[in-house]
């Protein structure tokens, strides 16, 4: 009797020191069939990666310690194939250009309105390693949306 291997999953890491957050993503992208495992920071995500490598590292920007952006640079110099997205609430032009200096092939706007958008993605960078349209539209879409805020600012909010 043959028994058929399964194929192997991808594996990715989710850095994020909201545990609220780590978990609801983690969740979304284990029930899409990924290899998932969370760390709190950077340092911890570091140490995992050196140990055995991710496919993929969703990496939120704001972290204690070392920074995201620090963080993404770490995991490629452990393992140059893991691909990264950096995750943040607070885009900016410079932080997206510090971004892609970091090794990070998209960016990511938190809140997250649609998990399945999040899955969506990495659905496209584990399709052709980051390099289709559809991730390099994660940084066109935030510099048109940092843009559109620096032209027309959101009135503050009337308690």
């Amino acid at each position: 009797m043959v028994v058929a291997s399964s194929p192997i999953k991808q594996r990715i890491l989710v850095i994020d020191d909201e545990a609220v957050t780590r978990r609801v993503l983690g969740l979304a992208l284990r029930d899409a069939g990924y290899d998932v495992e969370e760390a709190g920071s950077a340092e911890d995500a570091v140490a995992m990666a050196a140990t055995k490598p991710f496919d993929l590292a969703l990496v939120d920007k704001n972290l204690p310690g070392m920074s995201g952006l620090d963080g993404i640079a770490a995991i490629r110099r452990a393992s140059d194939k893991t691909v990264a997205l950096l995750m943040t609430a607070y885009p900016s032009l410079e932080s997206l250009e510090q971004a892609r200096t970091a090794g990070a092939i998209g960016y990511v706007l938190k809140p997250f309105e649609d998990l399945g958008k999040i899955v969506d993605l990495v659905r496209m960078v584990f399709t052709d390693g980051g390099k289709s349209a559809g991730v390099e539209r994660t940084f066109s879409s935030v510099v048109d949306e940092i843009r559109r805020l620096k032209s027309d600012p959101p009135e503050p909010s009337r308690k």
